[in-house]
């Protein structure tokens, strides 16, 4: 600015007239001054530290705010954005503002993905507990016995007492371990035979002779005949 406060504008020293810049503006001369500190993400992330700290002096112990971000804490959900003095008016007079129904459906996928990490944990846990029961199936029956001290060696004058050994009960044969793929090769297996018996009825019930090619119904006499009226009969011809 000039003394009189009015911007001073640059003149073309070929033409002396001001100097017309992009888009058919005028230029004025301009002083390069400090960059803002607002400008500065160093200074946003301590302002706004400093901002939930005091918010966190004055609220009680379940009401925290943290002022960093889903991803700078490590958190899977995904961020809601500002909705605004606008939006918030259209829904109080009945509408639907874009950025709360933007809002809405953010909160509904985190609600399904919340869903998921607990599904997930559930059968994490199922399948941990069916493993450590598989191992416990195919360890050994018996208990891990102790390893035994050398046996002094024989006196020549003593001989050996034949010991009788005790009947030892008859074993029950292992459980079966029914995996998933037991399981899926077992419901194939049954399924392949039931399609193969449908099949065999089909092919036998195809190879019975149909009646209805044999009977000559064209025929009083024949005593097939008598009774079915020459219409829809009881068999249900439809003649």
């Amino acid at each position: 600015m000039d003394a009189n406060g009015r911007r001073i504008p640059v003149i073309d020293p070929d033409t002396g007239r001001q100097k017309i810049g992009a888009r058919n503006r005028k230029v004025w001369k301009r002083v390069n001054v400090s960059n803002n500190p607002l400008d500065s993400k160093e200074f946003l992330e301590r302002l706004r530290r400093e901002w939930a700290d005091s918010c966190n002096a004055l609220l009680p112990g379940y009401a925290v705010i943290d002022h960093r971000s889903f991803k700078a804490r490590g958190i899977e959900r995904i961020p809601t954005i500002h909705e605004g003095y606008a939006s918030r008016e259209m829904e109080k007079r009945g509408g639907r503002g874009d950025l709360c129904e933007e809002n809405r459906r953010i909160q509904a996928l985190n609600r399904l993905l919340d869903a998921l990490r607990a599904m997930i944990g559930r059968l994490s846990d199922q399948a941990q507990g069916i493993l450590t029961a598989v191992k416990r199936r195919q360890r050994p029956s018996g208990a891990p016995q102790a390893p035994s001290s050398p046996e002094p060696a024989e006196r020549p004058q003593e001989r050996p007492q034949a010991r009788e050994t005790p009947p030892q009960a008859p074993q029950e044969p292992p459980k079966p371990i029914r995996t998933k793929k037991a399981l899926t090769d077992r419901f194939k297996t049954r399924l392949d035979e039931r399609l193969a018996e449908n099949e065999r009825k089909q092919a036998e019930k195809q190879a019975e002779p149909d009646m209805e090619e044999t009977w000559d119904l064209s025929d009083p006499a024949d005593p097939l005949n008598i009774g079915m009226g020459w219409g829809t009969g009881g068999h249900g011809l439809g003649l």
